[in-house]
C-alpha cells in the first residue's frame, strides 16, 4: 500500500462510516416520528346558549397519531344526525386533535357515548373507544 492508496481507502471507509450513521439516525427520527399515539378523549356537556331545552355534547380528542380517526356522538348506541366537528386539526407536537359535538334535547332519557375509532388503540385495546357522558345529563348547568 502507497500512502495514496491507504488515504483513499481510509477516506472512502470514514464516508461510508458516516453514511450509515447518518441512514440509521435517519431511520430512528422516522420511527419516533411515526410511532401511534393513542386518542386523550374527553366528554362535555352544557346547556345550549340560545334553548334551555336543549344541550350541548361535545366530545374531544387530542394527542393522537397517525391523522385518521372516527368520531361519533351517539344515544342509545345510535349515531346522531346533525353533528359538528372541528375536522381534524395538527396540535404543536405533531400529533392531532378533533372536537364534535350535537345539540339534543334536555328531556331525554337515553344514554349519551362518544364512539372513536384509531388505528393505535389496536396495539394495546379494543380499536374501539366509548366514553359515556355523566348521568343524568338534565342536572347541567
Amino acid at each position: 500500500f502507497s500512502y495514496k492508496e491507504f488515504l483513499r481507502e481510509f477516506s472512502l471507509h470514514f464516508l461510508l462510516d458516516k453514511t450509515k450513521v447518518f441512514i440509521n439516525i435517519c431511520l430512528l427520527i422516522a420511527l419516533l416520528f411515526s410511532s401511534p399515539a393513542p386518542p386523550d378523549v374527553h366528554v362535555f356537556v352544557k346547556k345550549a346558549p340560545d334553548d334551555q331545552s336543549k344541550l350541548v355534547l361535545s366530545c374531544l380528542a387530542t394527542g393522537f397519531y397517525p391523522r385518521d380517526i372516527e368520531m361519533n356522538i351517539r344515544s342509545d348506541e345510535t349515531v346522531l344526525e346533525n353533528q359538528t366537528s372541528s375536522g381534524i386539526r395538527p396540535n404543536a407536537d405533531e400529533t392531532f386533535q378533533m372536537r364534535s359535538s350535537v345539540e339534543t334535547d334536555a328531556n331525554h332519557k337515553g344514554s349519551y357515548d362518544c364512539l372513536v375509532v384509531h388505528s393505535s388503540l389496536t396495539q394495546t385495546r379494543p380499536d374501539i373507544l366509548i366514553l359515556h357522558f355523566m348521568s343524568p345529563l338534565n342536572n347541567v348547568v
